[in-house]
């Protein structure tokens, strides 16, 4: 009795499109519940950006709970609350989703109840990078300085499909992990010998254009001089 209702919706095999999600908003939307939960399936960077921003896009006051499954989805599970989401979900043990995260590294590693929309945001990318020991410790560095920041894993094999991301969800910098490295330095660095095993990625803005330069070294080291 009296009890906040939620109405949800899983897609285990795909993402719906734009207009898609929109109908399927005004359909839930229009039983009046407290809340309501869309989670599809992610194939894409974008489709994490596009639950995303469905999420940060509310205009009624119906809460809403959004992020993609996936290996590619696991970026929007911790960046929901950002984007205005009341919770996220994490398993206790295995996970029982595709792409989800435990509690504890929800809570420990990224620290979402402390994220808020000005945090700043870096990542790891590459194959097979959700768990990648490299999160834990750029997490641990930025904590340490006290930064309100955090840094996601961002899995991909392809470079243009990263940075086809990057202003949605205005990333900082990211490492880059194989096969991306050597992308990136052929793309960015141009001829001649790389000085260097590690390849952080910086992104910035000049004039409103979106600058991005490759350094030789990694993201634990690029933090700590921040």
């Amino acid at each position: 009795k009296n009890a906040p209702i939620v109405i949800s919706h899983h897609d285990f095999k795909a993402m719906p499109s734009i207009e898609v999600l929109e109908e399927l908003t005004s359909e839930m939307e229009s039983f009046y519940p407290d809340a309501i939960k869309v989670v599809p399936t992610s194939s894409t960077l974008a489709h994490s950006v596009q639950m995303l921003q469905w999420v940060g896009n509310r205009t009624r006051d119906i809460a809403r709970i959004g992020f993609a499954m996936g290996q590619k989805g696991t970026c929007s599970r911790i960046m929901t609350t950002v984007y205005g989401a009341p919770i996220t979900y994490a398993s206790f043990g295995d996970a029982v989703a595709p792409g989800q995260l435990s509690m504890d590294a929800l809570i420990n590693c990224y620290r979402v109840s402390e994220l808020n929309d000005g945090c700043l945001v870096y990542g790891v990318a590459g194959k097979d990078v959700n768990h990648s020991r490299e999160l834990e410790v750029m997490n641990q560095q930025l904590k340490k300085k006290q930064l309100n920041a955090v840094c996601i894993p961002l899995e991909s094999l392809e470079l243009d499909e990263l940075l086809v991301v990057l202003e949605d969800l205005k990333i900082k910098g990211i490492q880059l992990e194989n096969p991306l490295k050597e992308i990136a330095i052929d793309k960015f660095y141009g001829s001649g010998s790389f000085p260097g095993t590690s390849v952080f990625m910086e992104i910035s803005s000049l004039n409103g254009k979106q600058e991005i330069n490759i350094h030789p070294i990694s993201g634990e080291k690029f933090i700590e001089h921040l």
